[in-house]
């Protein structure tokens, strides 16, 4: 009985797990940390995001990682500041590597990375991202 117990708390805490990833479009993500840095690291800091929006450019960083850029503002192209993305990496040699050659600046897209921290001029950036829907 005790380990029924066990193993049926383990099943129940996995699916709560498995519902937490909710999709987030990247201009709600960037006014999260916007309006509250502590809030935004409290919700997000070491879990995975599955993010949506509109890819502005695709490159790679240093061929270990191609680099998908989600918009993350509503601003006009030259209004828009430097942290302005939400940045995926995609690691090389991974299910979703060979889709990055497939995308193109202005189309949809969804992403599911981690996330650990954002840079000192507040750019998101997930790891490890797999690419969900195009």
């Amino acid at each position: 009985m005790k380990y029924f117990f066990i193993f049926t708390s383990l099943l129940f805490s996995v699916s709560i797990f498995a519902d937490t990833v909710k999709p987030i479009s990247a201009v709600d993500l960037l006014d999260s940390l916007k309006n509250n840095k502590m809030k935004f690291e409290h919700l997000y800091k070491n879990q995975e995001i599955e993010v949506y929006g509109e890819i502005s450019s695709i490159n790679d960083i240093r061929k270990e990682n191609y680099r998908i850029h989600i918009l993350a503002t509503t601003a006009e192209p030259n209004k828009r500041a430097l942290n302005s993305d939400v940045i995926c990496l995609v690691p090389e040699g991974s299910t979703s590597a060979s889709k990055v050659f497939d995308l193109n600046k202005g189309q949809k897209i969804t992403v599911k990375g981690l996330f650990n921290s954002y840079g000192m001029f507040g750019l998101i950036q997930l790891k490890n991202c797999s690419i969900e829907n195009v």
